[in-house]
């Protein structure tokens, strides 16, 4: 679950020391014990690629006043990764539009296979402009960007109102 977590969040001290790790365990402890392992490692590599193609045959996802939304995604292999399915939500019309697309890109490149969101292990940056001296960027996970790209709408929301658009 540790190394999941560190290529998912792109927080691995040395990629290359991670391999040589998995290398030392299949010959200890045979293929079978990492092949999930090293699906994983495969699996972000090809990520890389992925994004890279989406970023090329796409146009940038922009949001109701002009500014472009980066967006990339991590296709992981069902069964290789520790995750679960998560709750659902409603995502705000700015990552509906950049889900869309992916989605539509993906179905085009691989038919035949189906795309699972995985929000909880979602994470994304929000540049601020509340003030007009200074701009913020907040790194926030999806239900926290959720619940802060409501605020472009309105300036005020109660909490049922909150719940209910999420």
């Amino acid at each position: 679950k540790m190394l999941a977590k560190r290529l998912v969040n792109f927080s691995s001290a040395s990629d290359d020391a991670e391999e040589s790790m998995i290398s030392k365990l299949k010959h200890v402890c045979g293929y079978e014990y990492t092949s999930k392992l090293a699906r994983m490692f495969n699996d972000i590599g090809l990520c890389k690629d992925l994004n890279a193609k989406f970023k090329d045959k796409t146009t940038k996802v922009t949001t109701d006043e002009g500014k472009a939304v980066d967006f990339g995604v991590l296709v992981l292999t069902n069964g290789s990764w520790p995750f679960q399915q998560g709750a659902e939500m409603r995502l705000p019309v700015e990552l509906v539009k950049c889900q869309e697309r992916f989605t539509m890109f993906y179905a085009a490149e691989h038919q035949g296979r189906k795309l699972n969101w995985l929000f909880h292990i979602s994470k994304g940056e929000i540049k601020t402009n509340y003030t007009r001296k200074t701009s913020y960027v907040l790194q926030a996970n999806t239900a926290q960007m959720v619940l802060l790209l409501q605020y472009n709408a309105e300036a005020h929301y109660t909490l049922d109102e909150l719940v209910a658009n999420t």
